[in-house]
């Protein structure tokens, strides 16, 4: 729990771009303080209940959960904090419900690959904005708004997880045909999740003059040298928490996180010379957090 907070309070730096991400959310409509809410939400409930297909059901509960978000943003905004707490608790429903409707679709067997990159560029774009309210908010409200960052952040893992079974899916497939260029691997049927920030290309391992068709990050295809984070600025990151930044690591650019902590003399630079073993087991814990990310792409 305190390693995704610490996760979800660090991506605070990319507070300048939420304003452009909010745009894209759903118009907020009747507010909770209009007599008509109710009349609204009892809509939204019966489309809901009347949409039988799984992946259309997970889109629409993912378009409700934008739209309480964006209802949330209005409301803070013309300072109504007493409908914080219920605005939260209806978001973290339906996202909760579209991680259920999305593992339907999964289940049965589709191939569910749009739909849940779909799922990691909203609900990124959730955290984002989240962030931004968080913020905005008193301290009596802070608390209910981090569990609805922590919401967000189980969503897009869950579909992180899900594009991840695709990938290795479409990578076994993928992986049949020889290639020596990546035009070779053009035509192939699978899915590769591009608006993830992947792309099939031959992948030619060294000393090797031929290789075979995956579907890999496409700042892969790009190895830069550098010194320090500020020359990798120009590296195009996919929208996934925790690889949404060009870093320096290790010599070579790479999509990672502005949160990663790469040695002790940075943590005390970060968090000042007060730290002691719970923190350096979060430490730890973040850092078991980028390798898992580290692996899933």
């Amino acid at each position: 729990m305190k390693n995704k907070l610490l996760i979800a309070m660090a991506i605070s730096t990319l507070i300048l771009v939420s304003s452009v991400i909010a745009e894209e959310l759903p118009n907020a409509g009747i507010l909770p303080d209009s007599p008509l809410y109710p009349v609204k939400i009892l809509f939204e409930k019966v489309h809901v209940w009347l949409t039988f297909n799984s992946e259309a059901k997970t889109k629409l509960t993912l378009h409700y959960a934008g739209e309480r978000l964006s209802e949330l943003n209005e409301t803070i905004r013309m300072g109504k904090w007493q409908y914080v707490e219920k605005l939260k608790e209806e978001y973290e429903n339906d996202i909760n419900e579209t991680e259920v409707e999305m593992n339907k679709t999964f289940g049965l067997g589709r191939n569910a690959t749009a739909l849940a990159e779909h799922v990691c560029n909203m609900t990124y774009k959730h955290i984002l904005v989240l962030q931004v309210v968080l913020e905005k908010a008193p301290e009596s409200a802070k608390k209910g708004l981090e569990r609805a960052i922590n919401a967000s952040i189980n969503g897009h893992e869950n579909c992180l997880g899900r594009l991840e079974e695709a990938l290795n899916e479409t990578n076994d497939t993928a992986g049949k045909f020889n290639c020596t260029t990546d035009n070779q691997c053009a035509n192939i049927t699978a899915k590769c999740p591009t608006t993830s920030g992947y792309q099939m290309n031959c992948f030619i391992p060294e000393n090797r003059t031929s290789g075979f068709c995956k579907c890999q990050a496409t700042w892969k295809k790009t190895m830069v040298n550098c010194t320090d984070d500020s020359g990798c600025k120009e590296l195009v990151c996919p929208m996934v928490l925790g690889n949404d930044t060009g870093i320096c690591l290790n010599g070579r650019c790479a999509c990672g996180a502005k949160w990663q902590l790469r040695n002790m003399t940075e943590w005390k630079e970060r968090f000042g010379e007060e730290y002691n073993s719970t923190i350096e087991n979060i430490q730890e814990k973040i850092k078991a957090q980028f390798e898992t990310q580290k692996k899933r792409h």
